[in-house]
Parts: structure tokens; C-alpha cells; sequence
């Protein structure tokens, strides 16, 4: 029988805080036993990676500023903490008491700001996570500031940019 060993950090929240989706970071290696043959696939986002069954190897570099660490962990266990991660995004969504979100004149989301009773954090390049959360709980109190190409920003509340520009590309 064929068996894959890999070796490196274990820690996937640790991995996770390091900023998984960032463009700093090296491609994921997921491995893969087909028959005798140990086969790696390199896939770049997370949405490939968490196509393969929850047993599956995953190892992913994240290069630091002063020295860069190997992260090993399985598919199940990265969707384990992408869930928990998202929940705890979905509770900072729902207790928005403003949010805003800067698009640019092709449509894409520059950045998200989200203000609460006790913080305010700003997000740039945001996932589209992150927009489908807050377009599917806090719609009702989006901001949007469009960019237009006579550079004069446009502020709509959501439902009112939806209807005039509807060019989301995240």
C-alpha cells in the first residue's frame, strides 16, 4: 500500500492567521495516491483545494519577511477552520452597525469597511466571501461608493447601485 508523508508546521490556524488568500503565498500541494502513484496537483485558491475528500494532504508555504514556514494539514481539517473562521465572520457581519464598500470603476470591490458598537476594520482587496456575506445579512445597510470615470465617486445605498451598475467582479 501507498502512503504519502509530509512534513512541516501542523498548525492550520496559525496558517490561516499568516492570511491564506494572500498573494504572498506559494501555490497548494495536494497529494494524491492514484493505483502505485503518489500524484501532486498544484492548485492556487482554496476553492480547488477543498474539492478533494477530507483526508487528502495539503502542504502550503507561506513566505514571512525573515523566513518562510511549510504548513501541513488535510483538506478536512482546512475546511474545519475556514468554517469556524467564516462563522466568526458572519457574527462580525451581523453586528455591523455600517458597512462600505469602495468599487472601482470596472466593478471591482477595492476594499470593505465594517464599523460595530466597539470596533471598525477596514478590508482591502476583499474576498468574495466576504461581499456574498455581507450582501446576504447587512444588504440593508451597505454603502456603496462607486468609482465613475469622471472621477467624481457616486455614494448608492445597495439596492440603488445594484439597479444602476449590477458589475460586481470579485
Amino acid at each position: 500500500m501507498t502512503t504519502i508523508t509530509t512534513s512541516g508546521r501542523t498548525n492550520v490556524k496559525d496558517f490561516l492567521i499568516s492570511g491564506l488568500g494572500g498573494t504572498q503565498h506559494t501555490p497548494f500541494l495536494v497529494f494524491t495516491i492514484q493505483g502505485d502513484n503518489i500524484i501532486v496537483m498544484i492548485h492556487d485558491n482554496v476553492t480547488d483545494v477543498l474539492s478533494y475528500s477530507d483526508e487528502t494532504k495539503v502542504m502550503k508555504q507561506w513566505q514571512g519577511n525573515w523566513r518562510s514556514d511549510f504548513f501541513q494539514f488535510t483538506v478536512g481539517q482546512l475546511r474545519e477552520v475556514l468554517e469556524l473562521e467564516n462563522e466568526n465572520l458572519k457574527q462580525e457581519i451581523l453586528s455591523a452597525t455600517e458597512i462600505t464598500a469602495n468599487i472601482n470603476t470596472r466593478g471591482n470591490v477595492k476594499s470593505i469597511s465594517i464599523r460595530t458598537d466597539n470596533s471598525f476594520n477596514s478590508d482591502g482587496f476583499p474576498s468574495k466571501q466576504l461581499w456574498d456575506l455581507i450582501v446576504k445579512y447587512k444588504s440593508d445597510i451597505l454603502m456603496i461608493e462607486q468609482a465613475t470615470r469622471a472621477q467624481i465617486p457616486i455614494t448608492l445605498n445597495y439596492t440603488e447601485w445594484k439597479k444602476r451598475f449590477d458589475n460586481i467582479k470579485n
